[in-house]
Formats: structure tokens, C-alpha cells, sequence
């Protein structure tokens, strides 16, 4: 298991390798930075381009390696047991969860992306329907299924009718990355069963960037459609760029570094003592409990180009820059983020793994998690929106009956 997962995890590290090197081609090559901070001239030299570069390059190695690591230990909860999909139940609740996030967010509009902070509707029920958010826990389902032995999709309508609804709605909440953890989890479950798998890592990211290129040009306007922002069509090569710009966070990283000091005051602005590891609980916490009244520094790196940019929006700047403006801005929440950090990465690698019916079963799901920690970074994105909900849904489905407790048995 292992081993052919490994291939499913280097194509989608050497996708976000290939990208970085398309967006610095196309930073040294224009004025202008690539990506979201495309309307921005750089101001930053050559040479410290090419260092920022080649830095976050390394970070995703050493992602790589880190993930080797803990691939080497297990740390099942309870040794005696694992848990497997209730087949009566789970398609079903999963149904139910689905058409009811349908339904609330055609009638509030809470959930979709939008540029306007006017635009955000507020509902008595949105605490409810945010705990039964669907992902996530979706992708456990999917990759439950799809490594189930003698899986086809026609024996499956149900499974596959859920994951269709599944994409319908995160399409009108006008999100698309869901779709490519979507498509390395149906790669993690294809290559399991083909030779030369190493072909695998090379050609499905070229694929994706030169077909998706395709896909893009037409899925860019209608996401930003759904969002309410106008934007002109886009060309086949532009779809290219703004494809590979997008799953770069290179650019913004650069970006980061040409505001260094402004996002580092932007922090200490609002005078808020350790607000990145206390963004941790925004997410998971009611509003009454916490103040939610504060921006990330993925959101000031943005905010220091825009500044009327709302406080919901927020980009990913990887864990090069995150981490050396965050030093420089406090200290104290330095150390507390990357202490969290470490402890959320345990508990997340013993999570996956006492849920695996099989060792090493999850082990892609816990790898997406790390992944986004060198990415993405932040305590509240990372874990308190993409990582904790694993266990609210976990336990709310087990509840329900749509999972289920089996004991080993003993030879």
C-alpha cells in the first residue's frame, strides 16, 4: 500500500513543482507579477526571485521527506479495532447532508465565495450546517470506496451520484480546488492495479496543466461569475498560465516578500497577542465564544496590495515566507504556531491511521493535510477548516450509524 501510494503523492508534488517553475518563468519574463497579483509591478530583483523560488521548491521536498517519515510509524488508537462504512447508511446520510447543503445555500447564499463582504448572508442556522459541512469527511467516502476490492462504478450509482452532487454544490459555492484532490485520490486508486507506475508521476502532471489549461479557460469566468465578479474571456494559453499561476503559490510568496515590512505592521496593526494560533479556533468555536473579528497573515499579505480587501479572503504564501514575516512579527505566536503545528500533525497522522481498516490506507488523506501545511500554512485553514471537521463529521456519522466499530479477529 505504501509503496504504490507513494506514486500518487510524488505526481501531485511534482505538479506543484512544475508550476512553481512555469510561475517563475513567467515572473522573470514580465513586469507584472503572475496570478492573483497580476494587476502588480514587481519591484523585487531577479536573483531574489530565483532564491524565493528554489526555497519553496525545497519546501515541498522536504514536505516529501517529512511524510516518508511518518509513514514509517503507525499510531492506531486502539490496536483491537477499525472502523468500515456502514453500506445501508452512509450512502444515505451523506444524501441527506448534501441536498440539504443544497437547499440552504440556494435559499441564504451562505457558503457561496463572493468579492463583496456585503454580499455575506448570516443565518440562525449557519453554526448547524456548518458542523455538517461535507467535506472534508467526502473524501475519506471516496477514497472508502474506490479502494474497495471489485469496485465499479456501475455496481456503485448511489456512491456515484453523491460524489456528482458533491461537485454540484461546491461549484455554486464557486470552488474548484476541490476537484484535483478528487482527481489525485481516483489516480491513488487506478495505479494500484497498473504496472510502471513511475510513468505516473511525469505524465499526469503535464496532463493536468496542458489539458487543464483547457478545462480553465472556460472554469476561471464561471467561477468568477459565481463569485460576482466580472471578468473578460480568457484565451487557451492564458488558461494555462492562470492555471499554473493558481496552483502556485509562488507568486504570492513573492509578492510577500516585496511587502515584507507592510504585512509584518499590517500584523502588529491590530494589536491582537498571538492571532495566528487563536485563529486556530475560529472555525470550530461559536462566534459568542471567541473574537472573530481579525485578519490572518494570509490575509495581510493580500491586504497590503488591497487594502479595502475583506477580512474572509485570504491566500497561500508557503511556509518559507509564512514563518520568517511571522517570526519578525511576534515571537511568542511564532513559537506557539509551529508548536501547535507539530501537535495537530500528530494527532491528525493518529487519526488517519486508527480509521484505516488496512495499515496505510489514509495515509493520502494524512499526506494532503501535511502537504497543506508547507502550502497553505495557517493554523486556522489548515486545521481548523480542513482538518477538525474529519473528526466532527467522524463522530456525528458514527452516531448516526453510518459507521461502524469492527473488532480484529484473532487467528
Amino acid at each position: 500500500m505504501t509503496r504504490k501510494m507513494n506514486t500518487a503523492v510524488l505526481s501531485f508534488m511534482m505538479l506543484y513543482i512544475l508550476t512553481s517553475l512555469i510561475s517563475v518563468y513567467q515572473t522573470l519574463n514580465q513586469d507584472l507579477f503572475p496570478g492573483e497579483l497580476h494587476r502588480y509591478v514587481r519591484t523585487i530583483a531577479d536573483d531574489e526571485v530565483v532564491i524565493i523560488t528554489t526555497l519553496n521548491i525545497i519546501s515541498f521536498i522536504i514536505c516529501y521527506i517529512t511524510f516518508l517519515l511518518f509513514q514509517k510509524f503507525r499510531f492506531r488508537l486502539n490496536k483491537n479495532c477499525h472502523y468500515e462504512l456502514n453500506d445501508k447508511r452512509i450512502h444515505f446520510i451523506i444524501f441527506v447532508v448534501l441536498i440539504s447543503q443544497l437547499i440552504f445555500l440556494y435559499y441564504t447564499g451562505i457558503g457561496k465565495v463572493t468579492v463583496n463582504v456585503e454580499q455575506r448572508s448570516t443565518s440562525s442556522f449557519s453554526a448547524f450546517f456548518a458542523i455538517l459541512k461535507p467535506e472534508p469527511f467526502i473524501f475519506f467516502y471516496f477514497l472508502y470506496y474506490r479502494l474497495k476490492p471489485g469496485f465499479t462504478f456501475i455496481k456503485n450509482k448511489i456512491f456515484i451520484f453523491n460524489i456528482f452532487l458533491f461537485i454540484v454544490f461546491k461549484l455554486f459555492q464557486g470552488w474548484t480546488s476541490f476537484l484535483l484532490i478528487l482527481f489525485f485520490l481516483e489516480v491513488h486508486a487506478r495505479v494500484q492495479f497498473t504496472k510502471n507506475r513511475l510513468r505516473y508521476v511525469l505524465c499526469i502532471p503535464l496532463i493536468i496543466i496542458f489539458f487543464g489549461g483547457w478545462v480553465y479557460q472556460y472554469a476561471y469566468v464561471l467561477k468568477n461569475e459565481i463569485r460576482g465578479a466580472k471578468v473578460e474571456s480568457i484565451t487557451y494559453l492564458q488558461g494555462v498560465e492562470h492555471l499554473a499561476s493558481r496552483l502556485s503559490m509562488n507568486p504570492n510568496s513573492l509578492g510577500a516578500y516585496q511587502n515584507y515590512s507592510k504585512v509584518i505592521n499590517l500584523y502588529q496593526q491590530e494589536g491582537l497577542a498571538l492571532k495566528e494560533s487563536k485563529a486556530f479556533l475560529r472555525p470550530i468555536t461559536p462566534g459568542g465564544l471567541v473574537d472573530k473579528n481579525f485578519r490572518n497573515i494570509n490575509n495581510n499579505v493580500m491586504t497590503s496590495y488591497t487594502p479595502d480587501l475583506n477580512q474572509f479572503t485570504s491566500s497561500d504564501f508557503g511556509i518559507v515566507m509564512y514563518y520568517s514575516i511571522l517570526f519578525n512579527a511576534s515571537l511568542p505566536d511564532f513559537v506557539l504556531s509551529i508548536i501547535m503545528t507539530v501537535l495537530l500533525l500528530v494527532i491528525a497522522k493518529m487519526f488517519f491511521d486508527s480509521i484505516s481498516s488496512i495499515p496505510g490506507q489514509c495515509d493520502i488523506l494524512f499526506f494532503f493535510v501535511l502537504f497543506y501545511t508547507f502550502y497553505t500554512v495557517s493554523l486556522e485553514n489548515v486545521f481548523g477548516q480542513n482538518f477538525i471537521p474529519y473528526i466532527f463529521s467522524f463522530v456525528i456519522y458514527y452516531f448516526l450509524g453510518g459507521i461502524k466499530k469492527v473488532h480484529f479477529v484473532e487467528n
